[in-house]
């Protein structure tokens, strides 16, 4: 089952893109900033092999294996980039905010049964390739910072 991420946007705090499956658009993706701190930034683009665990939960989340200098990075549901910690998001990301997502738990869930019925059907080869959009787009600002310092808006989700 091949998966990929297609990242279209980033800036200060989050880098934002869509996640395929199978070539047909699945969800929408927000992880942490292409440019941040060695412990919370994007992985690189590329093609990396995706492994089912048991997380603490007692539940299954893909994790990727192999993922440069980090640790237990995977694909979880999240609600906004401060949750992201080199992780990849998914959910839809909200009108009106690059930095906030909705529907997160849903979508992560139906990321899961999507892998475990490829895994009933034989499939044991599960990839995810990271790229970057001809067009993406990045852009340098602080305004997120600022919002979330005077506690801003989440754009219509609230």
């Amino acid at each position: 089952m091949k998966m990929k991420v297609v990242r279209t946007y980033g800036d200060a705090s989050s880098t934002n893109g869509t996640f395929y499956v199978h070539g047909i658009p699945f969800c929408e993706t927000m992880e942490s900033p292409k440019h941040g701190s060695v412990f919370n930034r994007c992985i690189a683009p590329g093609e990396y092999k995706l492994v089912m665990v048991v997380n603490e939960f007692s539940s299954f989340s893909p994790k990727l294996v192999k993922a440069e200098r980090f640790k237990d990075i995977g694909i979880r549901p999240g609600e906004n980039c401060w949750e992201a910690h080199g992780n990849i998001l998914v959910g839809e990301i909200c009108t009106g905010d690059n930095h906030q997502l909705v529907g997160g738990r849903t979508i992560f869930a139906r990321l899961v049964d999507t892998i475990k019925e490829a895994y009933a059907y034989g499939d044991r080869r599960f990839t995810l390739v990271i790229e970057e959009s001809p067009d993406f787009e990045y852009v340098e600002n602080a305004e997120c910072y600022a919002s979330r310092q005077k506690g801003g808006e989440y754009g219509d989700c609230h």
